[in-house]
């Protein structure tokens, strides 16, 4: 695991922007009651946003990407932020919860980056699983352009008229097995990706069992004898509330590094990713891993 600074707020920085909240909503307390909505998202939510663009500038090094889609990203917090940051890129923001794209909408207009962005209401599992049903070819390099085809006619059927390809992959906060979704459509692209997943319990997507799972063990080494008697994802399951014990953040990091790593492996393995797994610091949020692949 590679230890990462958090970055210092820069001088002129999406955080400087209107926060992505109602102004009246500022004083209210947050979904976990701990934090003002206002407190939340300068002290916690953009530190993790500042993170995420610094390690994609980073990633690209001198150039810019040309299409960033962003799993999960609902409100669109990271997708303006990097909007902003590379001023040639178009960002896409797949969710499936339609009321919080359209305060992402609001919010790129506010912004003025409307004109690159494309805030598409659906699910990804969805979306994976018709890419896949139309791309059906002999090989890797046709698959791949299909599916960049078919993500840019989703584009244009939400608005954009024309579509750059896809070359990167983003996720923060992807809630439990939309991280693995994220690294699965990713794979499927063949591009880079820098993830920083969350809810390792969770379990919303029935038509892909997660690629790290199948690095678990069925049984621990001397009881082979027993593998019938144990349930073959006791121990992937075990791993994940293991992962999530907030009470006890040693044993929570040692899990949550454990899950990641074989993610990274698994993405090594089936798509032959340089692959990284980088540690900031506690002060902004206990899920401070993130995912770093490129080929």
């Amino acid at each position: 695991v590679k230890k990462r600074e958090e970055p210092e707020e820069p001088h002129s920085s999406p955080n400087q922007a209107p926060l992505n909240i109602p102004a009246d909503t500022f004083d209210q307390l947050s979904y976990h009651n701990k934090h003002t909505r206002g407190e939340y998202m300068n002290n916690k939510k953009m530190p993790q946003v500042r993170r995420m663009v610094q390690r994609i500038k980073a990633l690209f090094g001198a150039s810019q990407p040309c299409h960033i889609v962003d799993v999960g990203g609902g409100r669109g917090d990271l997708a303006t932020a990097l909007a902003i940051a590379f001023p040639s890129a178009h960002v896409s923001v797949v969710d499936k919860n339609e009321p919080s794209l359209e305060a992402g909408r609001e919010y790129a207009a506010q912004l003025e980056c409307e004109d690159r962005m494309n805030f598409v209401c659906s699910d990804m599992e969805e979306v994976m699983n018709d890419m896949m049903s139309r791309t059906e070819h002999d090989s890797d390099r046709d698959r791949k352009e299909e599916f960049m085809e078919y993500f840019a006619n989703l584009g244009r059927s939400n608005g954009c008229d024309s579509l750059p390809p896809v070359d990167l992959v983003v996720g923060l906060h992807a809630c439990g097995d939309l991280s693995d979704l994220a690294l699965a459509f990713a794979l499927q692209l063949g591009v880079p990706f820098v993830l920083c997943p969350c809810c390792y319990t969770k379990r919303y997507i029935n038509s892909i069992t997660p690629a790290w799972k199948i690095y678990c063990p069925l049984v621990s080494q001397g009881e082979e004898e027993k593998a019938e008697e144990i349930p073959k994802d006791l121990y992937p399951k075990s791993l994940g509330r293991l992962a999530e014990i907030d009470d006890n953040p040693q044993v929570s990091r040692v899990a949550r590094v454990a899950i990641n790593s074989m993610r990274l492996h698994g993405m090594k393995e089936a798509g032959g990713y340089s692959v990284s797994l980088e540690e900031y610091e506690l002060k902004s949020s206990s899920r401070n891993l993130v995912l770093v692949g490129s080929r």
